[in-house]
């Protein structure tokens, strides 16, 4: 993508305001080695206040007022409180260590919960990066998004609500939504996630 916009002269941007600063503090840019000409970044970034920010090539952030005729102005822009809750984060929660721990325990609750997949024998996968990650309820383990909105929609349901009803928000309300290990969470919380799983899982085999 990137050799091909570059040959055809196009703008790549990156759309990290859900994935920036939670798999590596400088999003999937760094992650993949990938030098997009724009970055959008949110969520994670603040740090648990509404902060967004976005980022590129010099020449074409020089568009920008006040260096530049394209204008951006805002009441809330640069809000000292978020800006300051965002470098917190950024510095002193989501260090170097912090992203290896995170990743190490994202690992951990993928092969997990793939096991138990295995041991049952049920028609799902998991697919993760780092600490994000989701249980996919197709057959074979998709590679694109049409493929996994193919998704079998009772399993999923039933894996949902199964997990809320034993105290675990195993995701967001939609099947696209993703898991996520964060700084605050260990190992003990990673196990106890698997064993409340297993039962969840073990239900749904008994309804196929």
């Amino acid at each position: 993508m990137r050799e091909l916009t570059r040959k055809y002269n196009v703008l790549l941007i990156f759309d990290e305001v859900k994935i920036g600063c939670r798999i590596a503090s400088g999003g999937a840019c760094e992650k993949y080695a990938i030098e997009p000409d724009l970055v959008t970044l949110a969520k994670a970034i603040g740090g648990g206040t509404p902060l967004g920010a976005f980022g590129g090539r010099r020449d074409l952030m020089e568009l920008i007022t006040p260096l530049g005729p394209a204008v951006h102005f805002g009441t809330y822009n640069a809000n000292p409180l978020c800006c300051a809750a965002g470098l917190a984060c950024l510095t002193k929660v989501l260090t170097k260590d912090k992203y290896k721990e995170m990743d190490r325990l994202g690992a951990r609750y993928a092969a997990g919960l793939q096991s138990i997949i295995k041991n049952l024998g049920l028609p799902a996968s998991v697919t993760h990066e780092g600490p994000l990650g989701g249980i996919q309820f197709v057959p074979e383990k998709p590679h694109t998004y049409r493929q996994a909105n193919r998704y079998n929609r009772m399993m999923w349901r039933e894996y949902w609500y199964g997990m809320l009803s034993k105290g675990v928000i195993p995701m967001g309300s939609g099947w696209f939504e993703e898991y996520s290990i964060s700084a605050a969470h260990t190992e003990k919380d990673i196990d106890d996630t698997l064993g409340v799983t297993e039962d969840v899982l073990k239900a749904i085999k008994r309804m196929l």
